[in-house]
């Protein structure tokens, strides 16, 4: 069976259940305890969203890498931990992250509900240093956790058992309801962009070209912040 080109990887019936029912009890149990750590909230000063960093990996990356690795007993390579097709991955992130950066994140930008809570480091919007700093510590601790955990763990086990279509929209639900509590418009952007995201990782068999794609993302958005003005200032 395929599925975006594609193929299902064969594997005993009750290994694909076992693997999907893990995935899917950690979808939901690991969201909520990162986010019972308490809102997310803009700070003065990195140190004080390091726990939210540090959760994130821990919990998103650490917990389901050891799980695959010593309770399922498979490869972490089966979950999109490599380099994929990387043509295609630099192909796709070549084209979308340019359009988002000008059709969805230029204009988001100026939205006071956005620059109220982006960039997460005040610092940021006064400090070159500052900036660079945040965007390091999300690239090297949140955004690969996450990706990992979403469109790496989740997708790529429930895939063998619902296929790829049913197993990005399985994915998109908890990546999108975790946003709850943030800004209106990301909420709900974060439903086209859990798909896109899963789309891309199935194409490519690989996690690398969606953390790529999504901390593009997180640097022009706050970069734009930084060096626009409000709407209607």
């Amino acid at each position: 069976m395929r599925h975006l080109g594609v193929a299902v990887t064969g594997l005993p019936a009750q290994t694909r259940d076992d693997r999907a029912a893990v995935a899917l009890l950690l979808a939901a149990i690991l969201p909520a305890i990162q986010r019972c750590a308490g809102p997310i909230e803009p700070s003065e000063g990195l140190p004080a969203l390091l726990p939210l960093f540090f959760s994130t990996s821990v919990l998103f990356g650490i917990l389901p890498a050891l799980t695959i690795r010593f309770i399922l007993r498979e490869r972490l390579a089966d979950c999109g931990l490599g380099l994929g097709d990387a043509r295609r991955g630099l192909t796709a992130v070549g084209i979308l992250l340019p359009i988002a950066a000008v059709t969805i994140l230029l204009p988001s930008s100026r939205l006071e509900e956005i620059r109220g809570i982006y960039p997460l480091d005040r610092d940021a919007l006064q400090s070159t240093e500052a900036f660079l700093r945040l965007e390091l510590a999300r690239g090297a601790l949140f955004y690969p956790a996450w990706e990992f955990f979403f469109r790496g763990f989740i997708l790529f086990s429930l895939r063998r058992r619902i296929g790829d279509r049913g197993a990005i929209l399985a994915q998109t639900i908890p990546s999108c309801l975790w946003h709850i509590g943030l800004p209106s418009g990301e909420l709900l952007a974060a439903i086209p962009a859990g798909i896109a995201f899963g789309w891309l990782a199935l194409r490519t068999r690989s996690v690398l070209w969606p953390y790529l794609l999504h901390l593009g993302i997180g640097i022009i958005l706050d970069l734009w912040i930084c060096l626009l003005p409000p709407s209607g200032s």
